[in-house]
């Protein structure tokens, strides 16, 4: 029974290295949420190996600006939580901490708009229109999906 166990489990590990060798390369996720959503993840499957790298790479050039507005953002969040958990409570330091995380959220949005500009403009026409048309794509299923809910 040992042996058959054995023998199934490491079927099983070689069918997954054999599955992966024939799936469609991964894309891990650019950067963080927000500011890319714009970019369907579907477009870097349109576009050839050496293109992909190279786009792919001029986004990531953005990580550390991004993860430190994302940082920010769950500071201004945690400050949020302290003034609803004051006692008392102040509403006066609520409105303070609202603003503070609706400006870090603003400048996330303004520096991922930056961002998708110079991402647009690296495009070639050709590019530009395929990455029109999975934008148009997305969004017509969003608009879908969210009339099958209703």
């Amino acid at each position: 029974i040992l042996l058959l166990l054995s023998l199934a489990l490491n079927l099983l590990v070689a069918g997954f290295l054999i599955a992966s060798k024939f799936r469609p390369e991964k894309y891990r996720r650019i950067s963080g949420p927000g500011y890319t959503q714009i970019i369907p993840r579907k477009f870097f499957f349109d576009i050839g190996r050496e293109r992909r790298a190279e786009l792919v790479e001029a986004m990531r050039r953005h990580r550390n600006t991004f993860r430190v507005h994302r940082r920010e953002l769950r500071n201004a969040a945690l400050k949020i939580a302290d003034a609803l958990e004051a006692d008392p409570f102040d509403p006066q330091a609520l409105e303070i901490a609202l603003n503070g995380y609706r400006d870090q959220a603003v400048g996330m949005v303004d520096e991922g708009g930056k961002v998708g500009r110079s991402f647009f403009d690296s495009l070639s026409a050709e590019e530009r229109k395929l990455i029109g048309k999975r934008i148009r794509q997305k969004a017509e299923r969003r608009k879908r999906k969210k009339k099958a809910k209703n």
